[in-house]
């Protein structure tokens, strides 16, 4: 079984068309089918997506009192997937603001179950996406390249399915803000191994 994971700052409805889309996917699952993290959002707009994200059965809402940073809030929902649900064995993160479609977050997550290892839901790099972006993602395929012998073609998605085996590990990274992504990204293909969706 899995649970997504969507750590949120300063969300707008996005987030919970995502999450009904999610939840209405998987009608016939276990509580929760999804755990969204709020760090420390302070916008009266998201106040109100968090609500009724509250108000939905299937959506666990964990909540940060400041701004954490991203890294801290897999972490939060992570140490929460360890101590409360047991049967989940797999999570998956996805990013609040729409960039992953809900279909493409549930095939990664069925990938995850089924070859038991890191899955990467990789984006295609197109003229729209910014300039820092892919100037970004081309210095970090470069190191992780360099490090580890792999090539990653995109080492910033935030689509990512992730064994329960390799929390505990990515729990024990320093860092809380988007620098823990890079950090697990080399985790997870360094202990684990990976696989690439699509």
């Amino acid at each position: 079984m899995h649970v997504v994971i969507i750590p949120a700052y300063q969300p707008d409805a996005t987030l919970l068309s995502i999450c009904q889309g999610i939840c209405s996917k998987l009608d016939n699952r276990p509580q929760p089918k999804v755990i969204v993290v709020d760090d420390g959002s302070t916008h009266p707009d998201s106040a109100g997506v968090f609500e009724k994200l509250a108000g939905i059965p299937s959506v666990k809402v964990l909540v940060h009192d400041s701004n954490c940073g991203k890294g801290a809030a897999l972490k939060t929902a992570f140490a929460y997937v360890l101590d409360h649900l047991p049967e989940v064995r797999t999570v998956v993160t996805a990013d609040a603001d729409g960039q992953h479609l809900v279909d493409d977050i549930l095939s990664v997550a069925e990938l995850g179950q089924k070859t038991e290892k890191a899955v990467l839901g990789v984006r295609q790099f197109s003229a729209n996406v910014p300039l820092r972006s892919r100037i970004g993602n081309t210095l970090t395929r470069r190191l992780v390249h360099v490090m580890l012998g792999f090539e990653v073609s995109d080492t910033q998605t935030g689509l990512r399915a992730i064994p329960r085996s390799m929390l505990p590990q990515l729990l024990a990274i320093e860092y809380n803000r988007y620098n823990f992504e890079f950090e697990a990204l080399i985790n997870l293909v360094r202990r684990q191994g990976y696989r690439i969706w699509p």
